[in-house]
């Protein structure tokens, strides 16, 4: 992926510089991400520069190519591409949706069930809504007042919340169920 998330901040998986490792340069090949391929192979450090841009997240364009700019690797002038624009989740997010018929969860098949399917996806939500302390809360806040729906009783059977036994448990069914209700839309 071009871009990484922890506790709620965004940042860049292409990275002008790594401290903790050295990569010589007959090492530096291929690099790949959701928006393409950059081939490196004996490019001049403009090149590359210019490559991994193409294949970077385009929020984060403008600090790279700054970054470069101050070390001296890429022209003061140089302008990106127009399409390198469109290197943004939500463009690729739109792709896959407008064609979810061809693009299943698991193309190569699963033992996951329904339910396990539901709840990956429903837990990966929650993961990212809950990253920082003010998500937490606000999620916590909503379970008080999260109604369980019937299509959501197999989900919270399997993580057995089902039948909550203390205020813990109700809160984690309440933030489950809010999860399995946003990504089942």
């Amino acid at each position: 992926r071009a871009r990484r998330e922890s506790r709620g901040k965004v940042s860049s998986n292409i990275l002008w510089n790594y401290g903790h490792t050295t990569v010589p340069r007959h090492h530096r090949d291929v690099y790949v991400t959701e928006y393409g391929v950059a081939a490196t192979r004996g490019c001049s450090d403009r090149d590359i520069v210019d490559r991994l841009l193409h294949v970077a997240d385009a929020d984060f364009h403008p600090e790279l190519l700054e970054s470069a700019k101050r070390a001296g690797k890429i022209d003061a002038d140089y302008k990106m591409a127009d399409d390198a624009g469109n290197n943004r989740p939500e463009v690729i997010a739109a792709v896959f949706d407008k064609h979810r018929q061809y693009f299943p969860p698991y193309p190569l098949g699963t033992a996951l069930t329904p339910d396990e399917v539901s709840l990956a996806e429903a837990l990966t939500w929650l993961q990212r809504e809950t990253a920082t302390t003010g998500g937490k809360l606000r999620r916590a806040a909503h379970a008080l007042f999260a109604s369980v729906e019937e299509r959501h009783a197999g989900p919270l059977e399997r993580m057995g919340l089902a039948k909550p036994e203390n205020f813990g448990q109700r809160i984690m069914r309440g933030m489950l169920t809010e999860a399995l209700t946003r990504t089942q839309q």
